[in-house]
């Protein structure tokens, strides 16, 4: 595959780092902290620094791409490989690349875009145009449909994928019509298409299998090579999947939920507010119209920040307020709302009776 693709190797690897480039063109103009995830509801729930969005990313997104290159290169079953195949492989990585990073640039230049628009457009795309070429696939552990059944036979490999392009192809429309719904709705027809077109090639690959071994058409000599008789690369490669996401599940299930503090510290002018999860900010006294303690404050939509269980940190939008700012632990119901001219800024501490102290202290300073 390198062999008779070094250009376009070369060519796709420039083009990952094309938006490093962009990044320094604008750095000037770029905030240090910078968006880089969305949750299914559009809000970023993601940031990392100006360095790592600019650099660290499309430097990562070229080392997974390489990962795939060789991976693919390795195996056996790909030397005779459709050229078309070896040419998606080697712009997956780009093409996500230049679209993430150009979400994340537009993000931190203050433009306002929908990423529950966005990601069902990308996935459509890429779902129409694998589909189209996924029947050119060839039997391989790398690219496409890798169940047992489809490895393990020719004929079960081709019409497997054969049903699984016809499938993907229309998923992908689906998704990208399901793009303009309205939210309540776009999530559920997602999860059902995506769902449909990942478990439906699998049962009837199966199909196959079972009515190929009623017929008696599972020969050895229509066999090809058992699925654990070269399966090192695969093997290898879903270690190192399995690891990654043991690492998310156990960062996102037992790590985030336990972690992360809001700090407010009363000096002699300023109120200084720092988290460990989102930048940090000051307030003097001087500039505060109105301190009040209550439990009620609804916290609406976030607009910017991070959530987890423990904190709600970031820009906000409720009824009340419009947009505004929040410092908060997500179990303390008191809240101690300051309000600058027009600005708002919610804080508290870990529970109500420390908050409760934090609203008298900033009282006895203001």
């Amino acid at each position: 595959m390198i062999k008779n693709n070094k250009l376009t190797l070369v060519f796709s690897s420039a083009v990952i780092l094309l938006p490093a480039v962009v990044g320094v063109i604008l750095w000037d103009k770029l905030p240090d902290t910078m968006a880089t995830h969305w949750n299914s509801a559009g809000e970023s729930d993601g940031f990392g620094s100006k360095a790592f969005a600019v650099f660290g990313f499309p430097l990562i997104i070229l080392a997974l791409h390489w990962l795939c290159v060789f991976f693919t290169e390795k195996d056996p079953k790909n030397k005779n490989q459709s050229p078309k195949m070896q040419k998606i492989v080697l712009w997956i990585c780009p093409m996500l690349t230049l679209i993430a990073s150009g979400a994340i640039y537009f993000t931190a230049l203050g433009k306002e875009i929908n990423p529950m628009m966005i990601m069902p457009i990308i996935l459509g795309v890429m779902f129409v145009v694998l589909g189209n070429y996924m029947p050119k696939c060839k039997q391989n552990y790398t690219m496409g449909i890798k169940v047992k059944w489809a490895l393990e036979n020719e004929t079960n490999w081709n019409k497997t994928h054969r049903f699984g392009g016809i499938l993907w192809f229309f998923c992908g429309l689906i998704m990208l019509v399901a793009a303009f719904l309205p939210q309540k709705y776009l999530i559920p027809v997602m999860v059902a298409v995506l769902s449909v077109g990942v478990l439906a090639p699998v049962v009837y690959s199966y199909a196959v299998y079972r009515k190929m071994q009623k017929n008696g058409e599972l020969t050895e000599e229509n066999k090809a090579e058992p699925f654990w008789g070269m399966s090192k690369p695969l093997i290898i490669s879903t270690i190192i999947i399995t690891v990654v996401l043991v690492f998310v599940l156990v960062v996102a299930l037992i790590v985030l939920p336990v972690t992360g503090n809001v700090e407010v510290v009363c000096t002699e002018n300023t109120l200084e507010i720092s988290s460990e999860y989102w930048s940090d900010i000051s307030v003097s006294y001087s500039d505060i119209d109105e301190i009040t303690l209550r439990d009620d404050v609804d916290s609406g939509r976030r607009t910017n920040g991070f959530g987890t269980p423990r904190l709600l940190l970031g820009t906000f939008e409720n009824e009340e307020f419009g947009r505004y700012t929040r410092y908060t632990y997500g179990k303390c119901d008191a809240c101690i709302v300051i309000k600058d001219g027009e600005n708002v800024l919610v804080i508290n501490a870990a529970d109500e009776t420390s908050t409760q102290a934090l609203y008298e202290e900033i009282l006895s300073k203001k």
